[in-house]
């Protein structure tokens, strides 16, 4: 009877191992619980770039054969992290003064790569590191349209440029 009670004591505990173990997993299956975590996300972006250009040559006339604005555009990173810029836009034309005869419709920006005042840039600009925008030379131009643009005479175009 010696070895029955040894196997049964064997059996008892055996049981009770399964029976813990799948509590264990029992109640780690139908725990739950929260918590919370943080991350900080840099604070840069295209506002860290500044889009510059300097115009050479000029002053426009219409029915001008060769572009007498050429411009170079150059990106500056204002920021402290390197930024991807995937493209430059030209956002609008505005005028230095007041000028309500000359309509900004009558001004073309084009150029290397250019396409709908957009060209692809596709580049890294890292801080205190100018990018100059050499292979995208564009150009200002004054239309010629059917009507007088005399109240054009004199006015500084100033070229105002977008980043993403």
């Amino acid at each position: 009877m010696h070895i029955l009670t040894k196997k049964r004591a064997l059996g008892a505990i055996a049981t009770l191992v399964v029976l813990a173990v799948a509590g264990v997993a029992f109640a780690f299956f139908t725990s739950i619980g929260e918590g919370t975590g943080t991350a900080t996300v840099a604070n840069t972006g295209a506002k860290d770039i500044e889009v510059t250009s300097i115009t050479t040559g000029g002053p426009l006339y219409p029915l001008e054969l060769e572009p007498t604005a050429n411009t170079t555009i150059t990106l500056t990173n204002k920021g402290t992290g390197v930024e991807y810029v995937k493209e430059v836009t030209v956002k609008e034309f505005t005028f230095e003064g007041s000028h309500p005869t000359c309509n900004k419709e009558w001004f073309e920006f084009t150029g290397t790569g250019w396409s709908s005042k957009k060209v692809t840039v596709g580049e890294q600009v890292v801080p205190g590191t100018p990018l100059v925008l050499s292979a995208h030379k564009a150009s200002l131009w004054l239309k010629n349209v059917a009507e007088p643009q005399s109240g054009c005479e004199g006015v500084k175009v100033i070229v105002h440029y977008e980043s993403n």
